[in-house]
């Protein structure tokens, strides 16, 4: 029973151990965190002090608020931080007011509700501008990369990071160079884009040694050697690991020391080096446990669980199996916790939309009794009210008579270009039929003529010498016969050879998709970008068609309905799976009403039979990704 309970729980321990290096989008630092501790009372008391200017208020009251509140309840931040923003509002304080919708951003994005998140950052990235206030502007594009990345809208997240570093470099800011070239990284390792993430790194590097910012250091050693383990340089990654180790103990930042002890641990068991990641995983249990931040808590029990499994400790592979899966439901009341956070943040949000409606509906109510002690006096301007509304309401409809035909023409126009883009599939499709057949068919002409004029002629000249051998058997004869059949197993093994080549115009999976990539953008309709990492050798021959009939029919759901003008082609070769990812930036549509639509049965089944996952992320008018894991 115990040993079953082990094996069942296999894939989640490996997708817990490994999330940190394929799905973390890195740290996203923000103002307000970087304001130093103040004394909070100090803070509280400049809030409620009315002698003080308004501005000097409304600071110290963000910095209360951001200190005390948003890291530890968000709900609470959020109503605080909304009563100050109409304290702002009131009293015209643009700047503060700017300053209140970032960090409303921040505590929304901690929640993970990112799209109010990115309503309240572009809202401040708004007043920031019209000031021409450089910071606030670097931060509002920080927040609104932040965002994006956790959409996994990797391009447009990489335009506001770099907007934010061109900031940073025109006010000579390293410190916000850095983090910008840090966040630039976090998206280029996302994207799993581990040589430009790495370079990006670097850069970031130097510039926090320029101005000797250990903080940021240790991170950075962390996150270069991350890299390192995705690349299966193990003992390069431990280096770096160590000198983040180093300069965590130097600055006492526990938190960080935990992570790289994390890390480290999970370097030794990809090592197979179970003792040692036993070690380290209880280093960082002791140190989460000191720290009171239970984050990797749960990943380290399995670790520790793992290991004694993989060195035949099942007793205590099972007891620290019991310790994960307890630990398992404690994490599920925290996500509750933050759920009901988010339910508390939608209720305020409600009860401020009823009262601004109770308080207009009021304003409507007494101009309407206004207007009915005039009304005997304006009876003439009520009857030219109702021409004037009769004519609009005439001129209203010839609009909409001449909008309904415009918007019939244009659906005419779009399914004649629906058509054009069938048309165009199907002439691609039927390129590449006829390119495998023409490949298949000059391959049967080599095998014949190899057989009829090679190896024909070799048979009939050992047949003949077999007949010599018969009248006279000399040792000459005998060892140009033998050589004459080596010959022909020879030419037998090259016949062979040619027969077990591809069919994917045999020069493999990525060749086809980049051609069929360039056909579609060479019409201007869709530009497509083929992106791939660790595709050096050639896969399986009936995997990679299979695969690429997944790819095509993908891009034919991409120009037929989501009205994209770019597409991407991620394809990424992982030590043990192929990972595919496609993604437009289309209209997007409803998972719920659309899954049973649009080839997406057709395209699951395929996947199911390789033993693969299917996973799709769309919003309307957002873009869809498509991600599909294929074991090798």
């Amino acid at each position: 029973m115990k040993q079953s309970l082990l094996f069942k729980t296999i894939f989640e321990t490996k997708s817990l151990r490994l999330m940190r290096f394929y799905f973390g989008f890195g740290i996203l630092i923000f103002s307000y965190n970087s304001f130093g501790q103040v004394n909070s009372d100090s803070l509280y008391n400049q809030w409620k002090n009315t002698k003080l200017p308004d501005s000097t208020r409304a600071n110290a009251y963000l910095k209360y608020i951001s200190q005390n509140y948003v890291d530890k309840k968000a709900d609470s931040a959020y109503l605080m931080t909304n009563n100050l923003l109409k304290f702002c509002t009131e009293n015209k304080l643009k700047l503060q007011e700017a300053d209140a919708f970032s960090v409303i951003g921040n505590i929304l994005l901690s929640l993970f509700d990112n799209k109010n998140a990115l309503v309240s950052y572009k809202k401040s990235l708004t007043i920031y501008k019209s000031l021409n206030y450089k910071k606030g502007i670097a931060r509002a594009n920080t927040g609104i990369g932040s965002v994006l990345m956790n959409s996994f809208r990797f391009n447009e997240a990489l335009d506001y990071f770099n907007e934010t570093l061109e900031i940073s470099k025109e006010i000579s800011d390293t410190l916000s160079m850095a983090k910008s070239l840090l966040n630039i990284g976090n998206v280029y390792s996302n994207k799993f884009k581990i040589k430009e993430s790495s370079k990006y790194y670097y850069e970031s590097l130097n510039q926090v040694k320029l101005i000797n910012n250990l903080e940021l250091q240790t991170l950075l050693y962390t996150k270069l050697g991350d890299n390192l383990f995705k690349q299966n340089k193990f003992k390069e990654a431990l280096a770096l690991y160590d000198k983040s180790l180093k300069i965590s103990k130097k600055i006492n930042n526990q938190y960080e020391e935990r992570n790289t002890l994390f890390s480290i641990s999970v370097v030794y068991f990809e090592q197979k080096k179970y003792n040692e990641c036993i070690s380290y995983s209880i280093k960082c249990l002791n140190l989460s446990e000191k720290i009171g931040d239970r984050t990797y808590y749960v990943p380290c029990l399995y670790n520790i669980s793992d290991s004694y499994k993989a060195i035949g400790n099942i007793e205590l592979a099972y007891e620290y199996l019991v310790k994960a899966s307890s630990l398992d439901s404690q994490i599920s009341s925290f996500n509750a916790s933050k759920e009901i956070q988010k339910m508390e943040i939608s209720k305020i949000r409600m009860r401020d939309s009823l009262l601004n409606f109770e308080k207009q509906l009021k304003l409507d109510l007494e101009h309407q009794r206004k207007i009915q002690e005039k009304s005997n006096t304006n009876t003439k301007l009520v009857i030219g009210w109702c021409i004037s509304l009769l004519s609009l309401s005439f001129i209203a409809f010839i609009i909409y008579k001449n909008t309904k035909r415009k918007q019939l023409q244009a659906e005419q126009e779009k399914e004649i270009e629906l058509q054009k883009k069938e048309k165009l599939l199907k002439n691609i499709e039927l390129s590449i039929i006829d390119a495998m057949i023409e490949g298949q068919e000059k391959e049967r002409q080599l095998i014949a003529n190899d057989l009829h004029d090679d190896l024909g002629a070799l048979m009939t000249t050992i047949k003949l010498n077999i007949n010599a051998l018969k009248e006279k058997h000399t040792p000459e004869l005998l060892d140009k016969t033998n050589q004459l059949i080596d010959n022909a197993y020879n030419k037998i093994r090259g016949v062979a050879h040619v027969k077990n080549s591809g069919v994917i115009g045999k020069k493999g999976l990525l060749i086809a998709v980049q051609n069929m990539a360039q056909k579609i953008s060479e019409t201007n309709q869709l530009r497509i970008e083929v992106k791939d990492y660790g595709l050096e050798e050639r896969l399986e021959n009936s995997l990679e068609i299979t695969l690429f009939r997944i790819i095509q029919e993908l891009i034919t759901n991409i120009i037929k309905h989501s009205q994209a003008s770019e597409a991407t082609i991620h394809l990424t070769n992982h030590k043990n799976s192929l990972n595919i990812m496609v993604e437009d930036n289309g209209i997007g549509f409803n998972l719920k009403s659309s899954k049973s639509g649009m080839g997406i049965k057709s395209i699951d089944k395929r996947i199911n039979n390789l033993n693969g996952t299917l996973s799709i992320d769309s919003d309307t008018n957002k873009g869809t990704t498509v991600i599909i894991d294929i074991p090798l």
